[in-house]
Formats: C-alpha cells, sequence, structure tokens
C-alpha cells in the first residue's frame, strides 16, 4: 500500500515537474524571438541591461512598436497623453501610470546612450 502511494507521488510530481519545464521552454523561446535574447547577449559582452523595462515593452506600453527612428519629442507626446487620459482622479490607473513613466525613462536611457529605436 505504501509503495503504491509512494509510486503515485513520485509519477505525480514527475509529470508536473515535466509539464513546468516545457512551459519555461516555451517561454524562454518566446522571449528570445520578442527581443529577449538582446538582453542576454548585451549581459554576456558586459553591457548594461536594463533590468526594470526591456525597450520591446516600453515602445509596446507607449504605443510606439510600430513606428521606427523614434526622437524623445516622440516619446514625450506619447508620454503626456498616456499620462494625461490615465489620472487617477479621472478614474486611471496609479499602476498604469508607472508603467508609462518607467517606459518613458527606458526609452529616453536608450536614446540618451546613443541607441537607435
Amino acid at each position: 500500500m505504501v509503495v503504491k502511494i509512494f509510486a503515485n507521488l513520485l509519477i505525480t510530481t514527475g509529470t508536473v515537474f515535466a509539464r513546468s519545464l516545457a512551459m519555461a521552454y516555451k517561454q524562454a523561446i518566446a522571449r528570445a524571438e520578442s527581443g529577449g535574447a538582446q538582453t542576454a547577449s548585451d549581459l554576456l559582452k558586459g553591457g548594461k541591461v536594463n533590468a526594470v523595462m526591456s525597450t520591446m515593452e516600453a515602445k509596446k506600453i507607449l504605443g510606439l512598436e510600430s513606428k521606427t527612428g523614434i526622437t524623445i519629442e516622440d516619446v514625450t507626446e506619447k508620454y503626456d497623453d498616456l499620462l494625461e487620459t490615465n489620472k487617477p482622479e479621472d478614474g486611471g490607473s496609479l499602476y498604469v501610470q508607472k508603467k508609462i513613466m518607467g517606459a518613458k525613462i527606458c526609452l529616453e536611457n536608450e536614446l540618451n546612450n546613443g541607441k537607435e529605436i
């Protein structure tokens, strides 16, 4: 009886572990395809990595993902519009405002470092 329970526990644990490993692998592939691999290569080269937010995520938050040749003026314009739209006093979200601020800082840092985004 104890052996049967132990065997069932072992099989269940193994199944959960295998599913978790497969899911983590799929997420790693998706991140690599969406630009996450770039930060890993930057880290290996000793480059600076933005641990707060990726450039791709920042562009999505500000609605600039399809635009090329982004300038600081573009970032500031989108930032001001989104911040005004998401005022907590008017029912907006403080969380969303923080994400918008983080996106602006991330993109400004990239542009100030001479990177084209």
